[in-house]
């Protein structure tokens, strides 16, 4: 039977860092953090949950990001973006340029709007 590898796995590479940092800079315990987050049935969680995402073993449900971030007093969208782009990285970049692509069509579609008004202000009625 191989060993089993100490290594952490993939998950969250950057959040797991940014986590650990943070908890301890507020002088919080894994367990101070986990018990203040529940599940769906409104169950606290463990140290070992929290243990498992800061270790790399388990995955952080964008969910439950946001009450981590209310706990930790961090922006819930820098932590939100932190989960996502880690977890679905291509599904974020492609998001992100349907994001470009819309900002873009939206600014086009104002200017042509904007240039046909009559100085005006009233709208432009084409024969």
């Amino acid at each position: 039977m191989p060993a089993k590898s100490r290594e952490p796995s993939p998950f969250h590479p950057q959040l797991r860092l940014v986590l650990r940092i943070l908890r301890k800079r507020r002088g919080l315990a894994q367990y101070d953090v986990a018990r203040q987050i529940r599940d769906e049935e409104g169950k606290p969680r463990s140290g070992e949950w929290l243990n498992q995402i800061e270790s790399g073993r388990r995955r952080l449900d964008p969910d439950l990001a946001v009450q981590v971030a209310d706990i930790l007093k961090v922006n819930r969208s820098l932590m939100l973006r932190l989960v996502m782009l880690e977890t679905w990285p291509v599904a974020a970049t492609v998001v992100w340029n349907d994001l470009q692509v819309l900002k873009a069509a939206d600014l086009a579609s104002h200017l042509v709007a904007s240039q046909s008004l009559p100085s005006g202000g009233a709208s432009a009625h084409e024969p």
